[in-house]
């Protein structure tokens, strides 16, 4: 019985086109090589130096990718062998590899677009304009010059530190050591 008599007819079915055992889970060894023998199988007889080698660095880069991205780009209908004329190159097949995952990533990031924006926040328990208004006065607590006099209106009730109250301040909290030795 051939192989394409246990697929029904299709040659490509012995290769599952889809389902892969985890979403975005790498490929496994086994179904690289048979990506591989599949992408490969795809164009008419190459000169390679050894194809051995050059299936196994195929093999290697299919392990470094998802299961979907391999499947993408070694299927017959919409993979690289119809992009390509020529047999592929190393860089074409990982170049292709890495076209395929980026575009994933950018359908993924657009399918999941908002879903991370929290809803609006409930505003019952903020105050009101008003109520701010009242609080903090028509400036907002701001302090401004008079315009006729000149003088500072809704100045702050707090007074500085002389320098001797500040450096028993800092000796108290064992800060001693950032009070600067004045100068005779």
């Amino acid at each position: 019985m051939s192989d394409e008599d246990q697929t029904n007819g299709n040659p490509f079915g012995k290769f599952s086109m889809h389902g892969s055992p985890q979403p975005n889970s790498k490929t496994s060894q086994s179904d690289a090589t048979k990506f591989a023998k599949l992408l490969l199988g795809s164009y008419s007889r190459a000169e390679i130096d050894d194809p051995e080698v050059f299936a196994a660095a195929v093999v290697r880069i299919f392990c470094h990718y998802p299961f979907e991205v391999v499947v993408q780009v070694c299927d017959p209908v919409f993979g690289l062998a119809t992009k390509l004329k020529w047999f592929p190159t190393l860089a074409e097949i990982k170049s292709e590899c890495t076209a395929v995952s980026a575009e994933f990533a950018h359908r993924e990031r657009r399918k999941n677009l908002g879903k991370s924006i929290s809803p609006p926040e409930d505003r019952k328990g903020r105050p009101t304009m008003a109520e701010l208004k009242a609080k903090y006065g028509p400036n907002w607590g701001i302090a401004q010059e008079d315009k006729l006099s000149g003088a500072i209106m809704n100045k702050p009730d707090f007074k500085c530190m002389t320098n001797e109250q500040l450096a028993e301040h800092y000796k108290k909290y064992g800060l001693g050591c950032l009070i600067k030795k004045s100068q005779e």
